[in-house]
């Protein structure tokens, strides 16, 4: 064998093992042990795949609600069907949304509330929610006239608010607070008037004891609005703090350590009241978590938890990943969740893991305490030195992860260049010499 062939080989063999010991290097990732438990009789039968897909997962009243739809192609209504932890089955149809999606489904004071993020009856026409009591049943309520309502919130706790818009070319905010009886406009922007109606309200937020709120048109940077409860304020034009979610849903923030936090093309934003800074980046090579929009996020117990994915260079793949914090600073990262995950909800109580998928199907399994070092999930977080073990890594640890890869990546395209010069050098030079050599 020539001298080429083995250089060639030593190479291959040198790229093969040091990408692994690279790869190794990355954060330890502990495991939860996931099965299936049912899968959902009216997603399944949605006649898009994106419709099909559990985009929201939330535990109420001892039942797991599922979102599902897709308002792209005006699918709906939408019927709640709520799986039964006691039973294990589904209860059945428990009531038609005149939605093509749902996908916000929150707990307000007691109840379980469901926007029509896209009313069935097309364009402009009555829109509302859908409301569960526990101990009463659902009751559909339309008060409002909407083209699309993504949120419902309350700011007071006696008042509700919702967003979305009226269509063309304005984002609309309502009030009630009569328990809504009766609402009003409270907020309108528009960016562009006489322009198309692609202008929205996809969320609302309480900060600080006020309403917060960002117009979204094409993902221009927008004022952002709050209410303090007796007074408007607005923030001059500002990058977009939440994305537009999907399909069948909006962006659905949360309020965790005093900030708002939610996902924007690949990054997951954090909002302080005045500034927008990134808990990760958006690069492919240095994200710990990529792509953000692979499924949602929630808070549950004092911890947030991050469904997203995690780039795998050996096999090139986005593998569905789970990310926890109680603090912003120190981070689990959980492996061995369904690589269709798109949505999750978690039972503090018993620490299990519940998981909706894009083929309409619920998995759960065990989490171990988020201080715990057990291979179910567990991990222990930084002391007040900021350091971090079993598992837990700080933000500066996730970016020396996303710069491993970064190297591992670069280092496997270097060697590949090399090896393809010296083949194509080792090509060149046999033809030379074929071409050369005289004939006796």
């Amino acid at each position: 064998m020539s001298v080429v062939y083995w250089t060639v080989f030593t190479l291959l063999f040198l790229c093969g093992v040091l990408s692994s010991s690279a790869s190794a290097a990355g954060l330890p990732d502990k495991v939860v042990s996931m099965s299936e438990i049912g899968e959902h009789p009216n997603a399944a039968v949605q006649p898009t795949d994106a419709g099909k897909a559990i985009s929201k997962l939330v535990l109420f009243d001892g039942k797991l609600y599922a979102g599902y739809g897709d308002y792209n192609a005006n699918t709906g209504p939408i019927e709640i069907n709520p799986f039964d932890l006691n039973s294990r089955s589904f209860d059945g149809v428990q009531l038609s949304v005149p939605t093509e999606s749902v996908g916000n489904l929150k707990e307000i004071n007691g109840k379980l509330y469901a926007t029509t993020i896209d009313p069935t009856c097309a364009n402009s026409c009555s829109a509302g929610y859908a409301v569960y009591t526990p101990g009463v049943g659902w009751d559909m309520k339309t008060p409002i006239v909407a083209e699309h309502l993504y949120d419902i919130a309350t700011l007071t706790g006696t008042d509700l608010w919702l967003f979305g818009a009226t269509g063309g070319d304005t984002s609309t905010a309502w009030r009630s607070t009569d328990d809504g009886d009766t609402w009003n406009v409270v907020r309108t922007q528009s960016y562009s008037p006489g322009a198309d109606n692609s202008e929205r309200f996809y969320w609302g937020a309480v900060l600080g004891g006020a309403m917060y709120m960002q117009s979204n048109y094409s993902m221009y940077d927008r004022p952002i609005d709050w209410f303090d409860g007796a007074n408007w304020q607005t923030q001059a034009s500002s990058a977009q703090i939440c994305g537009t979610g999907t399909v069948s849903k909006g962006p659905n923030p949360v309020v965790f350590d005093g900030k708002i936090v939610c996902a924007d093309s690949g990054y997951i934003n954090i909002f302080d009241g005045t500034n927008i800074t990134h808990i990760n980046n958006n690069l492919l090579l240095t994200t710990p978590c990529d792509p953000v929009s692979l499924g949602d996020l929630v808070v549950r117990g004092g911890v947030l938890y991050v469904l997203c994915g995690d780039y795998d260079l050996l096999d090139g793949e986005n593998n569905a990943l789970l990310l926890r914090t109680d603090d912003l600073i120190n981070w689990s990262r959980i492996s061995g969740i369904p690589e269709a995950a798109r949505s999750l909800e978690v039972d503090t109580a018993t620490q299990t893991l519940y998981v909706g998928t894009a083929n309409s199907r619920i998995f759960s399994g065990q989490l171990a305490a988020l201080n715990s070092g057990g291979s179910s999930g567990g991990s222990a977080s930084g002391g007040a030195s900021g350091s971090s073990t079993g598992g837990s890594a700080t933000q500066q640890e996730l970016a020396m992860t996303g710069d491993w890869r970064g190297m591992l990546l670069a280092f496997t395209a270097l060697c590949l260049v090399v090896v393809s010069v010296i083949i194509d050098s080792s090509s060149g030079y046999r033809h030379v010499q074929r071409v050369g050599r005289p004939r006796l």
